[in-house]
């Protein structure tokens, strides 16, 4: 049984392949900056997050992905246009070598590996102010917004954009 269907059965290893996983995106890019020490890792009931499931219940099936979605619209179009902050250690544009690197990228890279087939640099990346990201999802010009944002009440239920 595939929980996403037949056409994403190697998305989580595909994005894996392409990017690696938590730990080893956060070490490749923000270990220098910001050093884990126990920070951003799994609770083994040492800490006071009891945030249970953020993704849902897995017990149950239900429709696996509606038609005219975000997902049908980046594939159709044949690239992710990701919303970044240009920082160091989330989203840098090297000017020599024209290329991206960050943890953000890193995540922008991996759902493009999730969605075309282990392919990680069909991505366009739009550098955004703090101001402007929320208006820019709103608006369709990128798809995602894996930018330093945090989860909160008011962004996951009452912003337009989820």
């Amino acid at each position: 049984d595939n929980l996403f269907g037949d056409s994403f059965a190697l998305a989580f290893q595909n994005a894996i392949k392409a990017v690696g996983n938590y730990a080893e995106l956060y070490e490749r890019n923000l270990d220098e900056l910001v050093p884990r020490s126990g920070l951003n890792e799994i609770n083994q009931g040492s800490t006071g997050r009891i945030i249970g499931g953020e993704f849902g219940s897995l017990d149950e099936e239900g429709p696996l992905f509606h038609t005219g979605t975000t997902l049908d619209k980046v594939k159709a179009k044949g690239f992710v246009s990701c919303g970044v902050n240009e920082r160091a250690g989330f989203a840098e544009f090297d000017r020599t070598t024209s290329t991206w690197s960050g943890i953000d990228v890193d995540l922008c890279r991996a759902l493009s590996a999730a969605i075309f087939d282990g392919v990680p640099n069909h991505v366009v990346y739009h550098s955004l102010t703090a101001s402007d990201r929320f208006r820019v999802l709103a608006s369709g010009v990128i798809d995602v917004l894996p930018r330093l944002t945090t989860h909160t009440y008011e962004r996951d239920v009452l912003e337009p954009t989820t």
